[in-house]
């Protein structure tokens, strides 16, 4: 088994060169940057469908209560009626 050289991502950072590190970190922060700026993007989308469907469904309750009303007014004029 023939030893191998550490690969230059692994070895330790010279102090002698910050730059290329520097220059790395900088590209990490962006892309980080990036995807935080997309998560945001998909939190603000997922809330509006979650305010849509909460209006949905208080609307649909609405509606169903009407309904019950309306059954119950039916039914005793139907019972009244017999």
């Amino acid at each position: 088994m023939a030893s191998e050289a550490p690969s230059p991502s692994l070895s330790p950072s010279s102090p002698s060169s910050p730059e290329p590190e520097l220059a790395q970190l900088r590209r990490k922060v962006e892309k980080l940057e990036r995807e935080l700026r997309s998560c945001k993007r998909q939190v603000r989308e997922i809330e509006k469908l979650l305010h849509h469907t909460e209006r949905l469904y208080q609307s649909a309750e609405s509606n169903n209560q009407e309904l019950r009303t309306q059954v119950e007014e039916l039914s005793k004029i139907l019972h009244c009626g017999r």
